[in-house]
C-alpha cells in the first residue's frame, strides 16, 4: 500500500508470524508476505497509529493519542469510556502491557487498566511513564516522582541518587523500565537509578 511516510512508531508480532506496524497512515499488517493497511473500516481510529502491543497470541492493543482499540485479524473495536488525550511528554501514548495481555494506559486524568477491550480498574492519578514489574505491580513516574502500585495501594518511592558532576539540575524521570530480574531502572537527564527487588 501507498504510505505518506516511512515512519513506523511501533511493531508487534502475533503468534502466527503476522507483523503489525503502527504508522501515520493506519495499522499496517504483513501476513504471508502481503502488506495491507487497516483503518476506520476495520474499527480502528482514523489517522495516525502511535502504538501497537500484543495482548495474547492473536489479539492486539492499538493506540492513538486519542483512543485505544482492541481486536484481532481485521476486526477491531474502540475501548469506550477513556478520557483523552492519552499522551505523555513526547506526545505519544503512555502504556504498559502485563504478561496476561491486559494493558495499563495513562489518560488525561487517570491511569486505566484494560482487559479484553474493557476498563477494569482506574487509578485517580496521571503519569508520564508506566512499566509493569515481574511481580505484576505497576510502577509510574510523574516528573521527578516515582510511584509503585501494588494490589491497589499507590505509594511514593523515595529516590536518593546523586546526579553526575556538572550534569545539570533536571531530575525528571525520562525512562522507566522493569527488568526481567525484578529490578526497576530509571533514568533522568543526569543520573541512572536502579531499584533492586530486595530493596
Amino acid at each position: 500500500p501507498q504510505m505518506r511516510s516511512n515512519l513506523i512508531a511501533a511493531l508487534a508480532e502475533t503468534a502466527d508470524g503476522t507483523l503489525w506496524a503502527a504508522t501515520a497512515d493506519g495499522l499496517l499488517r504483513r501476513k504471508h508476505g502481503t502488506l495491507q493497511m487497516l483503518g476506520a473500516t476495520n474499527g480502528l481510529p482514523s489517522g495516525p497509529i502511535a502504538g501497537v502491543l500484543r495482548a495474547d497470541k492473536d489479539r492486539l492493543w492499538v493506540l492513538t493519542p486519542e483512543s485505544v482499540a482492541f481486536g484481532a485479524g481485521d476486526q477491531f473495536a474502540l475501548v469506550p469510556g477513556l478520557d483523552a488525550p492519552l499522551t505523555g511528554r513526547d506526545g505519544m501514548p503512555v502504556a504498559a502491557s502485563e504478561p496476561d495481555g491486559s494493558l495499563w494506559v495513562a489518560t488525561a486524568h487517570s491511569i486505566v487498566h484494560l482487559r479484553d477491550g474493557r476498563i477494569t480498574n482506574t487509578l485517580p492519578c496521571s503519569a508520564d511513564l508506566l512499566t509493569v514489574a515481574r511481580d505484576g505491580s505497576l510502577w509510574l513516574s510523574r516528573g521527578a516522582e516515582l510511584f509503585h502500585d501494588q494490589h491497589g495501594k499507590l505509594s511514593s518511592v523515595l529516590l536518593n541518587f546523586t546526579p553526575a558532576k556538572g550534569a545539570g539540575t533536571d531530575s525528571s524521570i525520562r525512562t522507566l523500565y522493569a527488568g526481567s530480574s525484578g529490578t526497576i531502572y530509571l533514568a533522568t537527564p543526569s543520573a541512572l537509578g536502579i531499584l533492586s527487588p530486595s530493596g
